[in-house]
């Protein structure tokens, strides 16, 4: 018999081929699983040099002295879980923030580029805090970036966050946040049922986005003024993000909740200090809860690091003899 023998009539080549299928499955999975995680949403891909292709950043926003340490902290533990590593970090700063020569200094010690923006005006009032948060819209014009974290200040990472990044890469959704288990506020009852917190938010940097949300953010009537870049961004992106697990935006305000708190916190990525309780402000013991004292443990073993005193920042010095 020659070569001719080889080959098999279609049939036979249909048969091998079914056969040669139910043999890798049943004793070589791996070759077909190899890339997919088995472990759930905490154990992301391991695409070998996958995040090689694409520029990737962190921002952040320091709208006021009062949130320096919170950015200290936080610029801290992204290095302590590889966060930074390869990437590139941002901080907007509203002119006139941070004028101190030092403070920006500190923030650089941290990792994070300082950089200067204008503000952009809400078109009427809201609580301090969000006066101006507006300027995170500047992200979506670095296009130079394929991905950016786009995180509050006021956050202490636990863990790396790797996947969302990952999410991004194998997708096309424009923003990937994790929901806000919060009542929306009248008169957008229906248009935020389901909205995420922005506090929390990994996004693909498009400039016609970034014009039009500049546009609309003058539109008293397109959104909640009093959510600020919040609901801008949920009407926004309404029915076009990618929801991510809670354990990537775990906020301290819902510490009470069984099914929001105690259903996340063992596995939970980043702690978000978000409403008026902050680790770094002044608070009678029992009002203390253990993320509060593993905040401020963690600052103390980077506060004399660096060389800091009290009189640099605004912060509680009531703690560890700080």
């Amino acid at each position: 018999m020659g070569p001719q023998a080889l080959l098999f009539p279609d049939p036979l080549k249909i048969v091998f081929g079914i056969f040669m299928m139910i043999y890798v499955i049943t004793f070589h999975p791996w070759v077909l699983v190899n890339y997919i995680p088995t472990d759930g949403w905490n154990d992301p891909p391991t695409l070998e040099n996958e995040a090689l292709h694409y520029k990737e950043a962190i921002f952040t926003v320091i709208s006021s002295e009062l949130y320096l340490p919170a950015l200290l902290l936080f610029g801290h533990t992204l290095k302590i879980h590889g966060a930074s590593e390869g990437r590139d970090l941002l901080a907007f700063i509203p002119h006139k923030a941070i004028t101190q020569q030092r403070q920006l200094e500190m923030i650089k010690e941290v990792g994070f580029t300082p950089v200067f923006v204008d503000a952009i005006t809400l078109p009427g009032a809201t609580d301090w805090k969000f006066v101006d948060m507006l300027v995170k819209l500047y992200a979506w014009n670095y296009t130079q970036y394929d991905i950016i974290a786009l995180i509050d200040s006021d956050v202490m990472l636990l863990g790396d966050i790797e996947l969302p990044f990952q999410l991004m890469r194998m997708g096309d959704f424009p923003l990937a946040a994790c929901i806000a288990p919060t009542t929306p506020s009248p008169p957008f009852y229906d248009k935020l049922s389901g909205h995420f917190n922005a506090g929390v938010m990994f996004i693909r940097p498009n400039v016609e986005d970034f014009k039009e949300l500049i546009r609309l953010s003058s539109n008293t009537s397109y959104y909640d003024i009093g959510l600020a870049e919040q609901s801008l961004l949920n009407e926004f992106y309404h029915g076009k993000w990618l929801g991510l697990p809670l354990t990537y935006n775990l906020i301290i305000r819902f510490r009470d909740r069984e099914d929001i708190w105690h259903a996340n916190r063992a596995s939970a990525k980043i702690i978000h200090f978000a409403g008026g309780h902050k680790p770094w402000n002044r608070f009678k013991k029992e009002q203390l809860i253990a993320d509060d004292f593993l905040w401020r443990d963690i600052f103390i073993e980077l506060y004399p690091s660096r060389k800091w005193v009290g009189g640099e920042f605004k912060l509680y010095q009531g703690f560890a003899g700080i």
